[in-house]
């Protein structure tokens, strides 16, 4: 019976302790800190490079960022799987930081321009 009891008074214990608390409040939006960015873009054709990504989108990125922070690039280009079963692909980085903004976003156009000039050639 002592058995039973403490068992009991151990699980209404354990019941009442494990509730959680309701915790309400407001986020602030305006003290968010990044740490740095890094973009990977992976891609299968020319054709997509030209459709989904512009360098305009990496500039809208920078907005984010505060001074001095890091920031990378980095584009894989995948081709069609060979005969053997294997699948090739090509990647093209770029790091910079974000107070050399056009240094950097001039780096992604010519990783841009070097992907798709690589794809043209595979046709």
């Amino acid at each position: 019976m002592k058995t039973l009891i403490k068992t009991c008074l151990i699980a209404i214990t354990t019941i009442c302790f494990a509730q959680t608390k309701n915790v309400s409040g407001e986020i602030e939006m305006e003290n968010i800190k990044t740490e740095g960015m890094s973009v990977s873009v992976t891609v299968d054709s020319a054709l997509d490079i030209e459709r989904t990504f512009k360098t305009e989108d990496i500039a809208q990125l920078f907005k984010m960022l505060s001074k001095d922070q890091d920031v990378s690039f980095e584009m894989i280009c995948k081709t069609k799987t060979l005969k053997n079963g294997v699948s090739k692909s090509v990647t093209y980085r770029a790091r910079g930081n974000s107070d050399k903004k056009e240094v950097f976003i001039a780096s992604v156009v010519n990783i841009r321009n070097a992907a798709i000039k690589y794809y043209d050639l595979k046709q």
